[in-house]
């Protein structure tokens, strides 16, 4: 089942030396209560945070989600993949810090584009949810990552969203090799949003946003594989998929054949492997029952 999240309990769990190496690095400008805290105080920790500027209170939130989300085994074991594939070695360090949340908040702090890439790979490497495709039958080519091609691809994604749908105006894709496989992380403007929330000062205002939303490629000429991320039926992830297959792979998509997705069920025997949930279809949590056997909980139910 995967792990409910609440600030006092990840805040339970972190170092105060982290912690405070955190802010420094932030430049959190924390006050005397936070001088005057000491180790295993979980209380006035969570108090000091709540106490911070709304700014800065919403900076550590965001760490204490994304901490909390690969202080687990798998997470960790991600953190030192991603490590290793960057020629750093962290494993003496995370070895002596202990716990898994000591771990992942000190990759966050001391190596930022490490835990970046590691919690993409993580999540894209669970691909679970309605709105994950799986294309099989590719020859195994290698893909044409090249700058031109991904910029090739990055046009024609957006030029499809604009045009069949009047968003996508700004279009970032970030590409990583890893293990044989080819991930590309596509983030296109969503629509204009209204954001009402409290301002510094706490007055209510109302502000347009335009957040971004995700397309996720990840290509594995081994397997003859493609995986495909993307809100819409099928017709319109079967269009992105053919912008993938025309500009990096230089090809047509194989011909549909009926199939099956093949899970890697071993990591299921890992009891903190995060499982994928998909909030859109009425999914809020998933546990394994038996070895081969997956549970989706509904929200609610």
């Amino acid at each position: 089942m995967t792990r409910p999240y609440a600030p006092r309990s990840v805040l339970r769990h972190l170092p105060l030396p982290l912690v405070r190496q955190f802010a420094a690095a932030q430049d959190i400008k924390t006050g005397p209560e936070w001088d005057a805290l000491v180790e295993g105080d979980a209380a006035a920790l969570y108090r000091a945070w709540l106490d911070l500027p709304p700014a800065d209170r919403d900076r550590v939130e965001r760490m204490l989600r994304e901490v909390h989300e690969l202080a687990t085994p798998a997470g960790v074991r991600a953190l030192v993949a991603e490590a290793l594939y960057r020629r750093l070695d962290v494993v003496d360090t995370l070895e002596a810090l202990g716990g898994l949340y000591a771990q992942s908040l000190w990759v966050y702090t001391a190596h930022p584009p490490v835990f970046h890439t590691a919690r993409l790979l993580l999540q894209a490497a669970n691909p679970g949810g309605r709105y994950w495709t799986l294309t099989a039958g590719f020859p195994g080519r290698p893909p044409a990552a090249s700058r031109d091609a991904v910029q090739k691809l990055k046009l024609a994604v957006a030029h499809l969203y604009r045009t069949e749908q009047g968003r996508g105006q700004h279009c970032t894709v970030e590409e990583y090799a890893r293990a044989g496989a080819l991930y590309l992380f596509v983030y296109l403007d969503d629509y204009t949003h209204t954001h009402v929330g409290h301002d510094a000062r706490g007055n209510l205002k109302r502000s347009a946003v335009r957040p971004a939303f995700e397309v996720v490629y990840v290509y594995t000429p081994a397997r003859g594989a493609l995986d495909l991320y993307a809100h819409g039926g099928r017709t319109w992830r079967a269009a992105l998929r053919d912008l993938f297959c025309r500009h990096i792979l230089d090809s047509e998509p194989p011909p549909a054949r009926p199939g099956r997705r093949a899970y890697e069920l071993g990591r299921l025997l890992d009891r903190d492997f995060p499982l994928a949930v998909d909030p859109a279809a009425g999914e809020d949590r998933a546990s394994v029952r038996k070895s081969a056997s997956v549970s989706a909980g509904a929200a609610g139910g």
